[in-house]
């Protein structure tokens, strides 16, 4: 069992299934934390958020949820996570994938601050295309606010070709 350290906070992770590279796959990453509501915290956001729209990883805020799954079947996703403040962020979700569109449809049942969020949000992402998700906003205390952004991105299969190139 693997120990992922989030904060101050440590918890058991489940070790990752493993991704079959040579159908198309889904990642989704859940970036959370605590962050200023100054202006250069706004831009620094503004700039995560451009960033994973392009397929770059969020280092401002925390990576409380990895998931990369094999879009080969249809499938269920239910992850959660605590933050360094113990607050529990929970992704619950049914992922289907049209083999002839290569578009894949994610309805989301839970997506969140527990027991904030419970309702259905509904997303279609196509072949190799990345989306990013700003969940709202919870204020803190001091000025100080809890952001929340999920990336989703698609990826092709390999082929033979591909593996012979790496």
């Amino acid at each position: 069992m693997n120990t992922l350290l989030v904060g101050c906070f440590a918890l058991l992770a489940k070790p990752s299934a493993a991704v079959d590279y040579s159908s198309p796959s889904l990642t989704v990453d859940v970036y959370a934390g605590v962050i200023s509501s100054n202006e250069i915290a706004k831009k620094q956001l503004w700039m995560i958020i451009q960033g994973l729209q392009t397929g770059v990883p969020a280092t401002l805020l925390p990576n409380l949820i990895h998931i990369e799954h094999s879009l080969k079947r249809p499938f269920d996703l239910a992850e959660g996570a605590k933050s360094a403040d113990g607050q529990k962020i929970d992704i619950v979700a049914h992922v289907e994938g049209d083999q002839a569109s290569g578009k894949v449809k994610i309805a989301f049942s839970k997506l969140g601050w527990s027991p904030g969020y419970a309702g259905a949000t509904e997303l279609l992402i196509g072949p190799n295309e990345h989306r990013v998700l700003r969940l709202p906003v919870v204020q803190e205390g001091d000025g100080e606010q809890k952001e929340t952004i999920v990336g989703i991105s698609t990826a092709p299969g390999k082929t033979d070709k591909d593996a012979l190139a790496i």
